[in-house]
């Protein structure tokens, strides 16, 4: 169990370094920093589903995103994320998780739905599939992360919104402060 989140922690990091192509090997560095004790301190709480919560940082802002099980869980990730060294903002876009009626045949349909709309992300232009994460449960699409234009903001959601089995589409998307999406 513990191999299993060590590899997703070190999976994530990799992920989060993809993210940061555009900025700033400094604010690179604390960020990737940032993400990685974030993930720490998340995957070390009990009674919390850490595996599920997706982190995005940016300068000092960190970014919560998935859908967990209760509004403690909600709560709690926040509290644990604002006592992290380096945070300086939290934004907690976290969603409480509804039941759906078969949740094994629910998991395999969201992973493809997840799979499409980052396709879709990817083949279009306006958007940077690397800067948007995409979390999927029970036919939600939740768009998170921290982009370099207002366009993008506006434009993924509705690039996302007709793909097959999407029910809904929550855009949690940040924008990037001007100095700096123009490097």
């Amino acid at each position: 169990m513990k191999k299993m989140q060590c590899f997703k922690f070190f999976a994530f990091t990799f992920l989060v370094s993809l993210f940061a192509l555009n900025a700033s090997a400094g604010s690179y560095v604390d960020d990737a920093t940032t993400t990685a004790t974030v993930v720490a301190k998340l995957t070390a709480a009990k009674n919390l589903p850490a595996t599920d919560i997706k982190i995005s940082t940016y300068k000092d802002t960190v970014q919560l995103s998935g859908f967990v099980d209760t509004k403690g869980q909600v709560r709690r990730a926040e509290q644990i994320v604002k006592k992290v060294d380096g945070v300086g903002k939290t934004v907690n876009n976290l969603l409480v998780k509804t039941k759906p009626e078969n949740a094994a045949t629910q998991y395999a349909k969201d992973a493809a739905i997840t799979t499409k709309v980052k396709a879709k992300l990817a083949t279009s232009e306006g958007v940077s599939a690397t800067q948007i994460g995409v979390n999927t449960y029970n036919g939600v699409v939740q768009l998170s992360g921290f982009v370099d234009s207002q366009q993008a903001i506006d434009k993924a959601p509705n690039l996302v919104k007709n793909v097959d089995g999407v029910t809904k589409v929550v855009n949690n998307l940040l924008l990037k402060d001007q100095e700096d999406a123009t490097d």
